[in-house]
This record gives C-alpha cells, sequence and structure tokens, in this order.
C-alpha cells in the first residue's frame, strides 16, 4: 500500500528489522503524521533522528509488535494520509 506509483514516498530499509523509514517528498511530515494520528495510526517524524542539520524529512514506521492485518490497515491509513497531503 504504500510503494504504489504516485504517492510521494519511499520506503526504506524494508530488508530486515521492526520499523521502515517513509521518505517523504514534497509534503510536510508532521502534516501526514497528524493525520495518521487522529485515524488511531501513531508514527514518528524523523526530526527527532536528526541532531544537525536535517537532511530529510519522513516518517519512521514501527511494526514489530504488529499483526499483518494490523500493519495492512496501518498502511492504508498512511495511503491515505500522503494521497491528501498532496491535495
Amino acid at each position: 500500500a504504500l510503494s504504489q506509483p504516485g504517492l510521494p514516498g519511499r520506503l526504506r530499509g524494508d530488508t530486515a528489522g521492526l520499523h521502515v523509514m517513509l521518505e517523504l517528498d514534497g509534503v510536510d511530515e508532521d502534516q501526514v503524521a497528524g493525520q495518521a494520528r487522529a485515524r488511531g495510526v501513531v508514527v514518528h517524524t524523523m526530526a527527532r533522528y536528526f541532531g544537525g542539520p536535517r537532511t530529510t524529512q519522513g516518517l519512521v514506521i514501527g511494526y514489530g509488535s504488529l499483526s499483518l492485518s494490523q500493519v495492512t490497515a496501518a498502511a492504508g491509513v498512511l495511503r491515505d494520509a500522503l494521497a491528501a497531503a498532496r491535495r
């Protein structure tokens, strides 16, 4: 759901681990995170991971404690938030 053509982002780090990073292009990470949070999906922005100048915008998406159906539902919420942010 998050790697569909036309969405303003690219998944990074999806080959291992308990989280991925969704690097965003041309949309505000705070806006997307806020829209997702309003629908029950909590993600963190990349802002908290920079000690110096920011080099990218994105979201950190943890999935380690979720079932596959929860991950699928959350990805749909994030997809919708990304689409709304592009408008």
